[in-house]
């Protein structure tokens, strides 16, 4: 079984090994990348519009092919450096490619270190790169990368910095790249592991690590009725809801994703919306979307 998310980059989220979060999977663009809005969004009539300073980024990448994370005559935190900017922005044809790349360095500790170093180093710096690196580094399944992602998943989050809507954009930001952190854990389906992601599932400060870290668990056991006892052993009370959250996963089909809602529903009636809620939805909709295309910088 693949591990649940793995490639993201500042523009959308490229789905490698799936990304299907408890929580909102997709963060704040970095220190590191500048934004260009779009005056207004789209119509329906109009195709959106990718901007050309992302389409030149990704053609000037593409052009040098997929290297791999060991480059002879090449030092490790370059040729790691290249691989996570590559992968960041690869396309669905070389996913299988990049696969097998990050299995011929399964047994590489020094690739492991790198890309430990990189996601400690570009945390605050560059978002996307250090949420592919943790994707990259959960899906490696080395000893030494599941220390740093323990590692990781223990950072103190932020009590102080920008708001913005009432949350906190260092912390929120944080909390995402532990959800992906928490997810490589639980990939690794070792007794280690597996009582990491427990414990994270129960202790972790983050409501947010916390659902992850049970959707995580529950996805690398099958959802299988002891890995739910397990779970339950360790949630807290009123947290036990999150064992029976839909999760889609690549290759879902519609019905069988609106079967899982209906039946969460089910088990759930008080979460319901009323229909007084129903009729406020339908005469105050949801404004359209802001759009703004990110302008990726060389590093």
């Amino acid at each position: 079984m693949r591990l649940r998310s793995i490639l993201t980059t500042a523009a959308c989220s490229i789905v490698v090994l799936t990304l299907a979060p408890a929580g909102a999977s997709q963060g704040p663009p970095s220190q590191a990348t500048r934004t260009t809005a779009v005056t207004r969004p789209p119509s329906a009539q109009e195709a959106a519009i990718e901007r050309p300073p992302l389409v030149r980024f990704r053609d000037a990448l593409a052009k040098r092919g997929l290297p791999a994370p060991v480059v002879a005559g090449v030092s490790i935190r370059a040729s790691v450096r290249e691989f996570i900017r590559r992968a960041s922005i690869s396309t669905p044809d070389e996913h299988e490619q990049i696969r097998a790349m990050i299995a011929a360095s399964s047994s590489n500790r020094e690739v492991a270190k790198e890309l430990g170093r990189s996601v400690f180093a570009n945390r605050t710096r560059d978002y996307s790169y250090t949420l592919t690196a943790l994707g990259i580094l959960g899906e490696l399944r080395h000893p030494e990368g599941q220390k740093a992602l323990t590692k990781f998943v223990a950072l103190p989050l932020p009590e102080t910095g920008h708001m913005v809507d009432g949350e906190i954009t260092e912390r929120a930001t944080l909390e995402k790249l532990q959800m992906k952190a928490v997810d490589g854990i639980a990939y690794a389906r070792t007794p280690e592991g597996d009582r990491e992601t427990l414990r994270i599932a129960g202790l972790n400060p983050s409501r947010a690590v916390r659902a992850e870290a049970i959707a995580a668990y529950l996805y690398n056991h099958q959802n299988s009725a002891d890995a739910r006892a397990s779970l339950l052993a360790v949630v807290r009370p009123d947290e036990k809801i999150f064992l029976d959250r839909p999760s889609f996963v690549p290759g879902m089909s519609g019905d069988a994703f609106n079967a899982q809602v209906a039946r969460y529903l089910r088990l759930h009636p008080e979460l319901r919306a009323s229909e007084r809620d129903l009729e406020k939805d339908a005469t105050n909709p949801v404004p359209a979307p802001h759009l703004a295309a990110p302008v990726l910088q060389d590093r």
